[in-house]
């Protein structure tokens, strides 16, 4: 299990038993990462087959230098478009790079074990709440002669448990003020008309709320 099995000449046989290893593991890590979270379909097809690229890639290479930097300067020509990813996203392609390293030497079974272990860690830490389903990020834009300090407590008060303005800047030649809140919304909440009467004190201005656990994703 512990042991290479390239300790033989290369056949198709041992090619194939790599590739499927390395398919595994990225199936698994794919499936663990979309785990309570959601995953697009791009990301998911991406890490199931990106082992396998990676492991005939340095199957191909096997120790030769010139190969190496041929295979290098090839890749080297591809340019990688792609939205911000979570830092989660992230940690999933190093682990499959990893299994994929560990099937490319012939350790199948170091590569299996450690992606059934790294996926189910994963899983666990995604199962743990990190924030709490109420906490929101509120981002809204005044105008220069409003007591912005009292001119909301009445409307926080009303729909929320706890807020903060933990950020003030100043917008369109200093005519607007932007206040940044994280807020914690009471239970039951109606968001629209918290809102709604926000609005009514802004001057109907910007005004923008969002989950806080999907902000700090970004």
């Amino acid at each position: 299990m512990f042991t290479s099995v390239l300790n033989t000449e290369m056949n198709l046989l041992i090619l194939t038993e790599c590739l499927l290893s390395a398919l595994l593991c990225g199936v698994m890590t794919a499936f663990a990462n979309g785990y309570n979270d959601e995953q697009s379909q791009s990301m998911f097809v991406s890490l199931c087959l990106l082992p396998c690229a990676i492991c005939m890639t340095l199957m191909l290479i096997n120790g030769s230098v010139g190969t190496a930097l041929a295979i290098g300067g090839v890749f080297s020509l591809i340019r990688f478009k792609s939205v911000a990813a979570k830092a989660k996203d992230i940690l999933a392609l190093f682990l499959v790079m990893c299994e994929a390293l560990a099937c490319s030497a012939g350790y199948l079974g170091v590569a299996i074990l450690f992606g059934v272990f790294s996926s189910l860690l994963l899983m666990g830490l995604m199962s743990v709440p990190f924030a709490s389903r109420n906490a929101r990020e509120l981002t809204m834009s005044v105008a220069e002669d409003l007591n912005y300090a009292e001119a909301f407590e009445e409307v926080f008060a009303q729909y929320c448990k706890s807020w903060d303005c933990y950020k003030i800047k100043t917008t369109h030649m200093g005519s607007m003020f932007k206040l940044y809140y994280r807020l914690e919304m009471k239970s039951g909440a109606d968001s629209k008309a918290l809102i709604d009467d926000l609005r009514v004190r802004n001057g109907n201005l910007e005004i923008v709320l969002m989950d806080r656990r999907m902000e700090e994703e970004l």
